[in-house]
């Protein structure tokens, strides 16, 4: 259980500086990859479990994943992800726009991925998922 986040004064002025953790556009390519896939192969949020297999494909998701856990439990208590969940990428090329059905759907399914590989998640009854720690 960790405990209460306490924030410096340097943090406090500058939380936009702390808080920022950006994305390396491989982790992006390896969630958006699996997220493509397994929304293709009819999974959601709700019906998908992180399997060996899929960790083995995330090398670099999960290094990402270790550095962000370590910000929320042992540093700041929160995070801003910037990169690699843009909404636009999760489209189709060519095809509609980024607030069509799909492309919610995956990046949903990409979240979810991250969330996965950062720790346990919580599904919730609204097809939401919260985070635990």
């Amino acid at each position: 259980e960790p405990g209460r986040a306490m924030w410096s004064g340097f943090e406090r002025s500058n939380p936009d500086l702390m808080l920022k953790l950006k994305m390396p556009k491989q982790a992006s390519e390896e969630l958006k990859s699996l997220a493509f896939g397994l929304v293709e192969q009819g999974y959601t949020e709700q019906t998908y479990n992180l399997t060996d297999g899929d960790m083995l494909k995330l090398k670099q998701a999960s290094r990402f994943a270790r550095a962000l856990c370590k910000k929320l439990l042992h540093g700041t208590g929160a995070a801003i992800v910037t990169g690699g969940l843009d909404m636009k990428e999760y489209g189709d090329p060519g095809g509609p726009s980024a607030s069509d059905a799909l492309a919610k759907r995956r990046a949903k399914m990409a979240y979810y991925v991250l969330c996965s590989l950062v720790g346990q998640v919580r599904k919730g009854l609204s097809g939401s998922f919260l985070r635990t720690y």
